[in-house]
């Protein structure tokens, strides 16, 4: 990722109350056995507004003991990887305008969106 803004780009491993550009909209942090990294995971979900238009990413850890796939804005990702009982899943989202991304789930970790350069 280059020349982005902070705008353009959102990351959370739901260890500080900042969340990295992400704003809770229901749940909390989880700080229960379940993780990927640090000491926290999260159910439920967050969102980030988006005013700049373009292609975006997001990506997020989930535990394979979660009882439902995460979403974002409504639609299921597609599962990349899976180690140590977690799953990494990704969605490509296209904005023709300004839009809020939504990620929901239950024990989901290392949570991040970014724009990504054109092709």
């Amino acid at each position: 990722m280059r020349n982005a803004s902070a705008n353009q780009t959102a990351y959370t491993s739901f260890e500080n109350l900042a969340y990295g550009n992400w704003k809770i909209v229901s749940g909390a942090p989880v700080t229960t056995g379940e993780k990927f990294t640090g000491t926290q995971c999260f159910t439920g979900s967050i969102q980030k507004k988006i005013s700049v238009t373009g292609n975006y990413t997001v990506t997020a850890w989930v535990s394979s003991s979660a009882s439902t796939a995460p979403l974002v804005n409504s639609l299921a990702g597609v599962k990349l990887w899976n180690t140590s009982g977690w799953d990494l899943y990704q969605w490509d989202l296209a904005l023709t305008s300004p839009a809020t991304v939504t990620v929901a789930g239950t024990l989901i970790d290392e949570v991040r969106y970014y724009r990504r350069e054109p092709e």
